[in-house]
Formats: C-alpha cells, structure tokens, sequence
C-alpha cells in the first residue's frame, strides 16, 4: 500500500478518487489507523473515495453472490485465477519471483505482498457478503514451483529449477474448528504451458 500517502493528498486537495487498486470493503480488514486518515482526509476535501474492480468487488460481492444463491447447500467456495505471465517483463516477473530460484523467491516479502492484499479485499468481502461477518481464522500459503526444464518467453528466460509458477493461497475457515476452508482464494502465476 505505498499508495496510501497519495491518496491522502489527492481527497484532501478536494478531489475525489475512484480506484481499482485493492482497497475495496478496507474497513473489514485494514487497521484503524489507516481508517482515521482516510476519513480525516475526506472530511478535510470533502471528497468521496470508492474502490472497485473486476477482483477484488465484481467477482467477491456480486458473482460469488449470484452463483451461490442458487444453491440451497453450499460446503466449499474456489476461485482460481490462471494468469499466463510469458507476454510480460522479466522486471515485473521477478517481483512475484518467477525466475529466481525457489529459495531467493521465497525469502522475497514482496512476492506474497504483491497479491495478498487483493486476497484480503477478496477473502474478507465474501466473507461478508456471504455470512455477514469475519471468518473465524484465515491461513496463507505460497508455493514456488521449479520449471522441469529451460523456458524461453517473449521477454524471460528461465533456466531448469528456476521458478517458473508461483501460488499464493487465502483460506477462510468459517468455523474455527474446520479442518477444509469455506472459501479459498488462489493466484497462480506462470510461464509456459508446461508450469
């Protein structure tokens, strides 16, 4: 979130701001400091700040809405985004951590930063939207998966056992008891057909 200074700025020189950036439903699961500028911002501009998007708000509290009430018994929610990265930059890649090694992909907190807070805004607003309150807990997880062989792209080459997919994963459990979450949230990111 190093976009929160900006927007700070923007609402108080007396603009509105309307952003895809994942900010969406932030009251249910940014903390209260962040809150109180952002309110104090709006209140010195007299501004309105929105956040919507494709996912995080179209997908986490209007589709998952519309599918799951046409069922009467629902015990597991998935969405799975399959992002085929080969049309974009090694720069940009090598943020998530595909062509690094596992262990350098791994040890990077950038590489999980860089989805989970699209997770949050997606994980908490269903959640939400689906039970009208928190999960009882959630549970991260990332995998950093080696490419079984050398992969040329438009833009990257990544060399065998150099991370060619990564998986960032967002449980939410509905009880705290649960052994199998209610909903999961997943990214993976990849190179080539054969990650």
């Amino acid at each position: 979130f190093h976009t929160d200074d900006e927007i700070f700025t923007i609402l108080k020189s007396g603009k509105h701001v309307i952003t895809p950036l994942p900010y969406q439903q932030a009251h249910l699961w940014r903390d209260a400091a962040f809150l109180a500028k952002l309110d104090a911002a709006c209140r010195e501009g007299g501004t309105v700040f929105h956040a919507t998007g494709v996912d995080p708000d179209t997908v986490s509290e209007r589709i998952t809405q519309a599918v799951t009430g046409l069922c009467t018994d629902i015990s597991q929610i998935k969405l799975q985004e399959m992002w085929d990265c080969s049309n974009n930059s090694a720069e940009i890649m090598a943020v998530v951590g595909i062509g690094k090694s596992v262990a350098d992909a791994a040890a990077n907190p950038m590489s999980a930063a860089a989805c989970r807070n699209i997770q949050n805004a997606v994980v908490y607003s269903t959640a939400h939207a689906l039970l009208g309150r928190a999960f009882a807990r959630t549970e991260n997880t990332s995998e950093y998966a080696p490419a079984p062989r050398e992969i040329r792209s438009k833009y990257m080459h990544i060399r065998k056992g150099e991370v060619g997919r990564v998986t960032h994963r967002m449980m939410g459990y509905e009880h705290a008891h649960d052994t199998e979450p209610f909903f999961t949230m997943e990214y993976n990111w990849f190179i080539d057909d054969c990650m």
